[in-house]
């Protein structure tokens, strides 16, 4: 089944809460589409592993295997924070998630945008790779969560895609926390970084560990 990112996002559409964005390389691209190019795939920053799958570098900061779960669907989660974090104090996470035997990376965005709809504050901005294909196999989901307390925002860049030489789905995301004070928060360190996150992000490629 190859994935209609229209018809599996309608029913949000509807609601308000996702926003397609897609992307033209020809040669009668605007300006603002060449930016957002430029923000998602482009960039001279280079993510790199350590010797051990226990460690990774992801914009510019040293992150450590925190956590590893395989679900009752056989996915396989790796979750990791930044040296010297917990899964219980992170203020960033990056995470890989790989579904073994999902044949449409829609087998995944789906029950994702089920999970995250009650959380969202804003609408979802969808990212189409630009050598994604017709079938779309490898999009970028930006969604901005509120904590079910409130006390904080939760930043969430969600990649999907189907990988050469790899089984099923993976999906990379990075999470970032912005706490709320006062009634007010500030998303200025992530809007600086953006560009990175997004470079980073799209360079991503991790078999997940089934052991920590």
């Amino acid at each position: 089944m190859i994935l209609d990112i229209p018809k599996v996002l309608a029913g949000f559409q509807r609601a308000g809460h996702v926003n397609q964005i897609y992307i033209n390389l020809g040669r009668g691209s605007s300006m603002k589409t060449i930016s957002i190019i430029t923000i998602l795939f482009l960039g001279l920053h280079m993510i790199t592993r350590g010797d051990e799958p226990a460690n990774l570098q992801f914009g510019g900061v040293k992150y450590q295997l925190a956590s590893v779960e395989i679900g009752k669907d056989g996915s396989i989660t790796n979750e990791y924070v930044p040296e010297g974090q917990t899964l219980d104090s992170w203020t960033t996470l990056v995470a890989v998630r790989q579904w073994t035997n999902a044949t449409d990376i829609g087998d995944a965005v789906k029950p994702w945008l089920k999970m995250i709809r009650p959380l969202l504050t804003k609408d979802v901005k969808v990212f189409r790779k630009p050598d994604s294909g017709k079938e779309d196999n490898d999009v970028v989901f930006e969604a901005l969560l509120a904590a079910p307390d409130r006390s904080y925002l939760e930043i969430n860049l969600h990649r999907f895609v189907k990988e050469k030489g790899s089984d099923g789905v993976k999906a990379y995301q990075f999470a970032q926390k912005v706490f709320i004070s006062g009634g007010k928060s500030d998303p200025s360190l992530f809007v600086k970084n953006r560009t990175t996150l997004f470079n980073d992000l799209a360079k991503l490629q991790i078999t997940p560990v089934k052991k920590k």
